[in-house]
């Protein structure tokens, strides 16, 4: 994510910028200096009654200087650095000879040298030869300073350098045709123009800022992205384990008729026995039934019929919990594809989703005493809806005789729809649909087991068996 192709910390652009500080700093004092982060430097002179800011950011592997004349309070989190140069007075600027650095001398013969080394860009603060403080101590090789470091002598650099044509005191910012990329120039470019002047500071200024925040929006897409592909990724494995979990459950033997097999078998189980060979009559062969010792024969054939109605529930509650695992995979999946389409922060950031939001649900939703009631927005929708989100016992209903949505209420395992309940999901399925100007309407309601959608159907076409219909006044609750 590094800049490339951009002269704000090239050669020839630091020397015209030391040499503009030099004129505007001479005679000026630091007022404050305080870091903001371990990533900005904030740096106040104040020359008359004028103040120049000046703040030097490390981000996205690379440096960028700021430059700003209008007033400046630090906030609650400044840390000061530098302190012994407050109130000192700058005594010159001296841009180092074929080297992307400069020097700031101070009355008290301490300096601060600007080391702008793209990702390294560094401040530090000398006392003959001494380091005093820096911005980024995290450096450890700018805690060694030496002033033979800044001098250039590899005569191929020096020759590039001298070579290299510009129009000098003249300065571009331009933003890439091909995308979304900022960069400044010292020569008239083929790209849309954002700024031309002679002012380096200026220069400077707008491109940090069109720079940073680009880098930033593409930054917060690409971890965006990253983290929406990893929630996918955590989903999908979710998603196969309670589909494995619901396999298993259904392939176990059959309690049902294990409780039938040991009520025919009453007389020949005995008293206190742990397991029993039996006849399965449904499979015509001999099994192996276990026992609880301390229940007779009729008790234990109640204990597997208990066990077959626990196993029914149990399956429709992992069923839920699948559907509603699907149905964030949908919500997620969709998020993605948002943030990717995503060409700027404004619309980057309603897409943040903190960890007490919910993702983006893909259907209509209404809750009427507990109970859902989910509707398709359009007719692929209908589709995903209908095949993808609805468990066999939720009740499928739609207005009879014309074009509308699918309109699923969700099922409770253990709790029959209440008539109240059914009304409301009707009367929202023939709002949503060609009767919704009529003052009544007809709707079809079966479970969704009974709803099929044969080979060749349209999006959202289907066909519904065992249907029973309701008449009610199309509205929303």
């Amino acid at each position: 994510m590094a800049i490339t192709g951009s002269f704000h910390q090239h050669y020839h652009f630091i020397k015209q910028l030391a040499v503009a500080l030099d004129s505007w700093l001479i005679g000026s004092s630091l007022e404050r200096s305080f870091t903001i982060s371990k990533q900005e430097l904030v740096m106040l002179f104040r020359k008359n009654n004028e103040q120049l800011v000046l703040k030097v950011i490390s981000k996205f592997h690379s440096g960028f200087l700021l430059f700003e004349n209008t007033p400046y309070h630090k906030g609650s989190n400044a840390q000061a650095c530098f302190e012994s140069i407050f109130n000192q007075q700058v005594i010159a600027v001296k841009p180092h000879l074929y080297n992307r650095s400069f020097l700031v001398v101070f009355s008290n013969k301490q300096s601060l040298v600007f080391k702008c080394y793209d990702a390294l860009i560094n401040v530090v603060l000398v006392d003959e030869e001494v380091v005093v403080d820096m911005f980024r101590d995290s450096i450890q090789n700018d805690w060694t300073y030496n002033p033979a470091e800044f001098d250039v002598t590899d005569v191929n650099i020096i020759n590039k350098l001298d070579a290299y044509q510009y129009e000098a005191d003249v300065y571009w910012v331009y933003k890439r045709k091909t995308e979304d990329d900022f960069f400044l120039s010292l020569n008239p470019q083929s790209d849309e123009l954002l700024l031309q002047t002679t002012n380096p500071f200026e220069a400077s200024t707008l491109f940090a800022r069109y720079a940073l925040g680009s880098l930033g929006f593409k930054q917060a897409k690409t971890s965006r992205i990253a983290a929406l592909e990893g929630e996918i990724k955590r989903l999908k494995q979710q998603i196969k384990l309670s589909e494995q979990g619901i396999k298993q459950l259904l392939h176990q033997s059959p309690f049902e008729e294990i409780g039938h097999i040991v009520m025919a078998n009453l007389h020949a189980i005995p008293k206190q026995t742990k397991q029993v060979e039996l006849f399965d009559f449904y499979n015509n062969k001999y099994i192996l039934v276990k026992l609880k010792n301390d229940l007779d024969a009729a008790a234990n054939a109640a204990y597997y019929y208990r066990k077959a109605k626990n196993k029914k529930i149990e399956v429709e509650q992992m069923e839920q919990k699948l559907l509603i695992t699907q149905q964030k995979l949908v919500g997620v999946e969709l998020m993605l594809e948002h943030v990717i389409a995503a060409q700027n922060a404004k619309q980057l950031k309603p897409l943040q989703v903190s960890k007490k939001q919910e993702v983006v649900f893909p259907f209509k939703r209404f809750e009427v005493q507990e109970f859902e009631i989910w509707v398709g927005k359009n007719a692929a929708n209908n589709d995903i809806l209908t095949q993808k989100f609805t468990h066999k016992n939720d009740l499928w209903l739609h207005a009879k005789g014309v074009a509308g949505s699918h309109t699923i209420i969700k099922h409770k395992a253990g709790k029959p729809i209440p008539s109240h309940v059914l009304t409301i999901a009707a009367q929202i399925a023939a709002y949503y649909s060609k009767h919704k100007g009529n003052t009544l309407a007809p709707v079809s309601y079966t479970l969704k087991k009974f709803v099929r959608k044969p080979k060749g159907f349209e999006p959202g076409q289907v066909v519904m068996d065992r249907e029973e219909v309701i008449m009610v006044e199309p509205k929303l609750p």
